[in-house]
């Protein structure tokens, strides 16, 4: 018993009490409001889960999946879309709303943060896998949808030009 007390410790304390990238996270708050606590709370989560097992670990999944959530539905109050272009409408008379989604890049910018804290490189046998995760969607909606290449002229020229 003691023995795998004293290993989860040496793992949670492999290098220091890790408050560098949750202090950073928390700055999320000043261009996302309340919604950008959320950040280091994931994050937190997220390396839980790395150095967890059994019913811990499955709490914490599921903590993982309720936080993400949260934010991506942007329930939080002040966590609204962020737009980026007032609303416009293109040839067809399609409305389009140029903006973001605040609570999504908040998990984005959670998961980023776990991920680089591990220093792990691309290997050239990746590449053919991230290529992969890049074309199949873009031929599936390509496929789906047809090409639109004169939409990402509509949405990048006025941003340019204000």
């Amino acid at each position: 018993m003691r023995n795998s007390i004293s290993e989860t410790r040496n793992l949670l304390d492999r290098e220091g009490i890790p408050w560098g990238a949750p202090a950073l996270l928390s700055l999320c708050v000043i261009p996302f409001g309340w919604a950008g606590l959320l950040a280091p709370v994931i994050w937190f989560v997220l390396v839980g889960l790395e150095v967890s097992k059994g019913w811990r670990r499955f709490t914490l999944y599921f903590i993982a999946v309720i936080s993400m959530l949260v934010a991506a539905s942007n329930i939080i109050p002040g966590s609204n879309r962020l737009h980026v272009l007032p609303p416009y409408s293109d040839s067809s008379g399609n409305l389009i709303y140029a903006g973001f989604n605040v609570g999504k890049a908040i998990v984005s910018i959670a998961i980023l943060a776990f991920m680089l804290r591990l220093r792990q490189t691309i290997r050239i046998s990746d590449l053919r896998y991230l290529l992969l995760a890049i074309i199949i969607p873009v031929i599936t909606g390509m496929f789906l949808y047809g090409p639109s290449i004169k939409l990402s002229w509509v949405i990048f020229l006025p941003r340019l030009l204000t």
